[in-house]
């Protein structure tokens, strides 16, 4: 009878373990999904359209620079001018942030990659698993975080620009002008 009462014990602990083995690599296949989801919405908002409009941009505020003379300008452009800089200064770090993120997610998908053959394999210190795994779920929420928050700043700038740009354009063409009278 002690036998099949041990077997039994037996064969529940590896049914359990094998369960929570398969839970665990279902959830890296998931974390390994919402990485995909991030690289797409990244690559939405591509790091080579902020080029081009950096070296407009850079373009229109040389134009300023070398054309603005007086003190005194409407509080509307000013404040327009304002906020058009912001947006100017704030796409050299987007620039940054592009090639960092997308490599941060491909080193997370190697790493999820690493811990599924791991887990997979049996490899390594089994009664770890639990704690890779969540720390590897807590990459993948702080690359959310940041991805969204690079969303928003890209976004912030498409609108200034879209918005703004003519505006400035033409007030740096008509300082351009004024100089050449």
């Amino acid at each position: 009878m002690r036998p099949i009462l041990l077997f039994m014990t037996i064969l529940t602990l590896v049914s359990c373990s094998d369960f929570r083995k398969k839970e665990m690599l279902n959830e890296i296949d998931t974390l390994q999904g919402t990485l995909d989801s991030l690289g797409q919405v990244l690559d939405a908002h591509t790091f080579e359209t902020m080029e081009k409009r950096q070296a407009e941009m850079q373009q229109t505020d040389q134009q300023i620079k070398s054309g603005y003379l007086s003190d005194t300008l409407p509080l509307e452009t000013a404040r327009n001018l304002k906020r058009w800089k912001k947006s100017y200064l704030l796409l050299e770090p987007l620039s940054q942030s592009y090639p960092m993120l997308r490599k941060a997610i491909e080193n997370e998908r190697e790493q999820l990659k690493k811990l599924w053959e791991d887990m997979k394999h049996g490899d390594g210190a089994r009664d770890k698993y639990a704690g890779y795994l969540r720390q590897e779920r807590n990459n993948v929420h702080d690359l959310r975080l940041l991805i969204t928050e690079y969303q928003e700043s890209y976004r912030e700038v498409e609108e200034t620009y879209t918005t703004l740009n003519p505006e400035v354009e033409l007030f740096a063409q008509n300082l351009k002008a004024t100089q050449v009278k």
